[in-house]
């Protein structure tokens, strides 16, 4: 069991004697990475990092979350012409994170919560050790990816995370406010928030929207243009 932290210490003091600094630095120099070596992670690796994302909070710990590992060229490309970002292509090493989804807390979905936990978990302890990571949410419909892995109804798909050697070292990314600027206490001084006038979110929903409909045949013809629109502009 760890020390209890001296409340009368300073903060500084505080990160020396417990560890915190290493912790902090982990935090905040963790970053999403696109592009990897092509040497795959071993197995044994991999289910560490998994059994630590296994240790996350949970709703009701109720840890019912299942991870399938995706390792085979031909399924990661099925999931991209199914509508799949197209960088699930270039990590060795994919896993999708399933939460069962027998919840009742429809306006919260705390399972949703309880799965967002668990990958960041992973994420956090895999830069740890020196793996990259990046979280995908851009996948295919879940009922699309259901029949194509043999998921029971029981489970939802929360996301994706590819997994890999870092090709090379990314760089470091401020953050865009002070935290000063986004923490208020009690009640919230609407102020603050700048309300959104234009009909960029509408036109994006929608398009998503008709993009998830679409053929595949469709998609493998977006696809290429959005890795150039959007992909490509992070650079790591």
């Amino acid at each position: 069991m760890s020390e209890p932290i001296d409340h009368i210490s300073s903060i500084d003091e505080r990160k020396k004697s417990n560890g915190l600094s290493e912790i902090r630095h982990i935090i905040t120099n963790r970053r999403s990475i696109r592009r990897f070596d092509s040497m795959r992670p071993d197995n044994e690796l991999i289910l560490d990092i998994l059994d630590v994302g296994q240790w996350a909070p949970t709703h009701c710990n109720t840890q019912d979350v299942y991870f399938l590992v995706i390792d085979d060229n031909k399924i990661k490309q099925q999931i991209v012409d199914m509508g799949g970002s197209i960088i699930i292509k270039s990590a060795p090493v994919g896993v999708l994170v399933l939460y069962k989804n027998s919840s009742d807390n429809l306006e919260y979905l705390d399972y949703i919560q309880s799965g967002a936990a668990v990958i960041q978990n992973i994420l956090l302890y895999a830069h740890a050790i020196g793996l990259g990571t990046c979280w995908i949410a851009h996948l295919p419909r879940k009922d699309d990816l259901r029949k194509l892995l043999n998921i029971p109804t029981s489970y939802d798909p929360i996301a994706y995370i590819l997994m890999g050697y870092p090709l090379k070292e990314p760089p470091n990314v401020p953050r865009k406010h002070l935290i000063s600027e986004i923490v208020s206490y009690n009640s919230i001084e609407m102020e603050h928030f700048q309300p959104d006038t234009s009909n960029q979110k509408k036109f994006r929903r929608s398009f998503r929207k008709l993009y998830y409909k679409s053929p595949t045949f469709i998609k493998k013809i977006i696809n290429p243009i959005v890795d150039k629109l959007f992909v490509k502009k992070f650079g790591d």
